[in-house]
């Protein structure tokens, strides 16, 4: 083998251009923050579909069980007690969807670990992890308590990975391949 020939030959002046060169392959910091991305958006949608669904009838079984609220004018009070959260859950139920869905439409720029989606995610998950907070401190149903903590727990564990240095230097790469040049 010649030594011009080896694959880890620097180029000469002349070949700066010319180089093929592979992409490098994602780190695993990215791929971390891909997977701890996606189970927040699941985990975001399933509190929304469960709080859609089941969400009277969570709060109802809520107002019985915790105040005591059993017979005739206890399970009024109960029925009303509930009703009046509903709009409150369900205008939650919203913003979790609002929220995954735009963080949905993020993945795939966030594939290449762009800088400005991972921006925009940045200011995202702050929100996010305190309603998942408050979901899991003020939980309606063990469910909706578990998705919450799910959801802040995989929402901190992405803002950490996303700004590692592996996927800064591999946004860096796909940055100057955007512009017809490749950075190591």
């Amino acid at each position: 083998m010649d030594i011009t020939d080896h694959p880890l030959r620097h180029p000469a002046p002349g070949d700066w251009g010319n180089t093929p060169q592979q992409p490098p392959p994602r780190p695993g910091t990215v791929m971390v923050a891909m997977v701890s991305t996606v189970i927040a958006v699941l985990a975001a949608l399933a509190t929304a579909v469960l709080a859609l669904t089941a969400g009277k009838e969570m709060l109802l079984s809520y107002a019985t069980d915790e105040f005591g609220l059993d017979g005739g004018s206890g399970r009024a009070l109960a029925e009303y007690a509930a009703n009046l959260t509903l709009s409150t859950l369900r205008a939650q139920a919203v913003v979790w969807i609002v929220s995954a869905l735009i963080i949905a439409l993020l993945l795939l720029p966030l594939r290449k670990a762009r800088t400005w989606a991972r921006v925009i995610l940045t200011l995202f998950i702050p929100g996010m992890i305190l309603l998942g907070l408050r979901d899991m401190a003020g939980a309606v149903s063990p469910v909706m308590g578990w998705l919450g903590a799910l959801i802040a727990l995989a929402m901190a564990v992405a803002l950490v990975a996303w700004w590692l240095p592996p996927g800064n230097r591999y946004a860096r790469y796909h940055k100057g391949a955007g512009r017809g040049q490749r950075r190591a």
